[in-house]
């Protein structure tokens, strides 16, 4: 039987490259959000234009 893992458990095995007293957000919550924004359609990457 196939163990049912989050999807943030999966992201969790990544190692995450960048100097740890520089990290505010875990790795594996940024690429959640990044992951939940591809799915809803955000092709940019904030809000704010160049004008």
């Amino acid at each position: 039987m196939p163990s049912s893992l989050s999807i943030l458990e999966h992201f969790s095995a990544l190692e995450d490259p960048r100097q740890q007293w520089r990290v505010i957000y875990p790795l594996p919550e940024i690429l959640l959000l990044v992951l939940c924004a591809t799915l809803c359609g955000m092709d940019a990457g904030c809000g704010a234009s160049s004008a």
